[in-house]
């Protein structure tokens, strides 16, 4: 037996293919092939390096002509879903999230429009009326959330960043918004951010 982790199991696909409880997945011994040919390309050595002035003295449309993958693994064919198998297993199922970009600017969107109430939270008015209250309260969370998520998700520099944008929304906004309605687009778009997250 091989003292390397990665060499056992090397005769598994064989094992499942006359697994009694196997039978009715007739494509899980290819998944098994597939996981033993990228375990054995991922841990082949790697192909004697090109001299870059060898490199240099090739023509640029004959380049693709001169790089061949060095791979151990014999090739198969299997008419399974294998390969699909083998992508929903690797990423859980799960579809692919929204790209972190979108969900960025979804994020200065709920900080811009909930800054002005945020920022009257710390200045109110003498008399308050409840619903100011409550919308004033609904906002700075919102607006504290947001800012949270901007520094969790990303870098210093690219939470600052989305703060800042948040603050240009917020002065363009301004007065053209009403609270009613920026508090309502705010709750929306972290709506829209968590349901991005959770796909």
């Amino acid at each position: 037996m091989s003292p390397l982790l990665f060499d056992c199991g090397r005769n598994f696909a064989d094992f499942i293919e006359t697994y009694e409880y196997a039978q009715t997945m007739p494509w899980l011994a290819d998944v098994a092939r597939l996981e033993r040919a990228w375990l054995d390309a991922y841990h082949a050595a790697d192909a004697n390096h090109l001299d870059p002035g060898a490199l240099a003295a090739i023509a640029p449309e004959q380049t693709g002509d001169i790089f061949i993958p060095s791979l151990q693994s014999e090739p198969f064919r299997t008419t399974s879903p294998s390969r699909t198998a083998q992508e929903l297993h690797l990423s859980d199922g799960a579809t692919q999230e929204t790209p972190l970009e979108d969900r960025i600017l979804v994020l200065c969107i709920v900080i811009g429009l909930s800054w002005r109430d945020f920022c009257a939270m710390w200045h109110p008015a003498k008399a308050v009326l409840p619903w100011a209250a409550i919308r004033m309260t609904a906002a700075s969370a919102l607006f504290l959330a947001a800012v949270g998520l901007a520094f969790s998700v990303t870098d210093l520099r690219m939470g600052l960043a989305t703060t800042g944008l948040g603050a240009v929304i917020a002065l363009l906004a301004g007065e053209r918004v009403g609270s009613d309605t920026a508090l309502i687009t705010a709750t929306l778009g972290f709506a829209v951010y968590i349901a991005g997250m959770a796909s």
